[in-house]
């Protein structure tokens, strides 16, 4: 199946099929599952809970080095979607509810992922925190993440 409007799709793969309404469907509903799991995770959730939750993501996963042919497509659904129908619930779905729901959509394909914890990074912003989901060197959920700070990276952690 083509990636979702990349550079390298053709015009007639762009056009909404019975496949690609299918998958858009279906994800569409994983996609608010998680992020209803993941905003109700949220009420109770420290720090070491995140921490934990990137350990179990890396051990029961795979990582991008050990991917899969599908594992690309599974991840530019997920970026695709998480955001868009996080923006459409009635509830608050930020950077952190998202990030958590697109890591567990991820693990349930067996792909493991890490949540990265930053702080907008220039002067005059204040203390401005943000949280984003990774797949090697891709960032998943979270956006531009280029003017923020790493905070927790777990990255960091591993000798």
């Amino acid at each position: 199946m083509p990636r979702w409007n990349s550079p390298q799709t053709t015009q007639a793969e762009k056009g909404w099929t019975l496949a690609k309404f299918a998958w858009v469907a279906t994800g569409t509903g994983a996609a608010l599952l998680e992020i209803a799991f993941a905003r109700w995770r949220l009420r109770g959730l420290v720090g070491r809970d995140l921490v934990e939750a990137n350990g179990q993501a890396v051990t029961r996963g795979r990582n991008c080095r050990e991917a899969r042919s599908g594992d690309a497509e599974a991840v530019a659904r997920v970026a695709w979607l998480v955001p868009r129908v996080a923006k459409r619930v009635p509830w608050r779905a930020d950077c952190l509810v998202q990030a958590l729901a697109g890591q567990q959509m991820l693990l349930r394909r067996g792909i493991a992922s890490e949540i990265v914890i930053g702080a907008d990074g220039r002067p005059d912003a204040g203390f401005i925190p943000h949280a984003w989901l990774r797949y090697g060197e891709r960032t998943v959920t979270g956006g531009e993440i280029g003017h923020f700070e790493v905070l927790l990276d777990p990255d960091r952690h591993k000798d």
